[in-house]
């Protein structure tokens, strides 16, 4: 029997058109038709399924980036061999790359992305 795990909320303003899962399921990058470029972080919290024994790690949205392209992003993917670096696509024609990192700020520890490469036609 198929159950949803978990409503992400508070990411995007419209349309989403993407999803990708990072290759160690600690992060889930989302885009959309608001350009918007969401994401979500596997944190400690769990969320128990109160029909099952079934326990899932809760994502949390870790940082976004308002206007990741011109248009609409249309597609994300990480890369299989590194859960820091995904690539974006855009109806703009541009694929950017990204990098996430982390930092300590204050004893909390915060995600960020850079874009750190673009290739447009």
């Amino acid at each position: 029997e198929s159950r949803c795990a978990q409503v992400l909320k508070g990411g995007h303003r419209s349309t989403v058109t993407a999803m990708s899962f990072s290759p160690d399921t600690r992060f889930l990058v989302s885009s959309g038709k608001d350009r918007r470029l969401c994401v979500w972080e596997r944190k400690q919290a769990t969320l128990s399924d109160e029909e099952s024994s079934i326990t899932w790690g809760a994502f949390e949205l870790s940082c976004a980036v308002d206007v990741a392209h011109k248009r609409i992003v249309w597609g994300t993917h990480f890369c299989p061999f590194d859960s820091t670096v995904f690539a974006t696509c855009s109806r703009d024609g541009s694929v950017k790359i990204w990098k996430l990192s982390e930092r300590v700020d204050e004893e909390e520890t915060k995600t960020s992305l850079e874009e750190t490469q673009m290739f447009v036609p």
